[in-house]
């Protein structure tokens, strides 16, 4: 995996080595870091949650996001990737903060998952390498996108907060240039 990678230009080296040095001295047990945008983390379709560590590098959050992937917690596919949290480029999001997720390398699959056999409007939901992730609602597929300045009882919890740590955390590195 980690020839592929390089190979496909989705890390370089320097990230390989840190991710080997953060593995040594610990990462929240087995969850994945994500401290700012575009870090890559990996995917289980299969699985009804994303478990991550989030927010400021120094002040990470154990947090537990629903998986896109997957539809009232059942899988829709089976399969594996590399995904990133981003701003969102589209036009209607100008303006606002709204994040969103990218699908940035398929590792396995998709195959469709025996529980989404049954739906035939599920090839719209299909993850496609460099495309924002869309999730099936009732009425068929929307994108996965996330409004951290929404006040709502879906946007308190520590993951909620976490994406705002990151956005406001890039917004500040981005200014002076910090690149740690």
């Amino acid at each position: 995996m980690r020839a592929l990678l390089l190979q496909d230009g989705l890390v370089t080296e320097a990230q390989l080595a840190a991710w080997a040095q953060e593995s040594l001295i610990g990462t929240c047990g087995h969850q994945r870091r994500v401290t700012r945008f575009g870090e890559l983390f990996p995917v289980d379709m299969s699985k009804c949650t994303l478990n991550l560590a989030m927010g400021r590098p120094a002040h990470l959050s154990s947090v537990s996001i629903k998986n896109p992937f997957t539809w009232k917690f059942r899988p829709q596919f089976f399969g594996k990737a590399l995904v990133a949290f981003e701003r969102s480029p589209l036009p209607e999001h100008s303006g606002k903060r709204i994040v969103v997720m990218r699908v940035h390398k398929l590792l396995e699959g998709p195959l469709p998952h025996p529980h989404g056999a049954a739906y035939p409007q599920l090839d719209s939901c299909r993850p496609v390498e460099g495309e924002l992730v869309a999730t099936r609602v009732q009425r068929g597929p929307k994108l996965w996108a996330h409004d951290i300045d929404k006040q709502s009882s879906q946007h308190t919890g520590r993951w909620h907060h976490a994406l705002r740590e990151i956005w406001d955390r890039d917004d500040v590195s981005t200014l002076i240039g910090v690149d740690s």
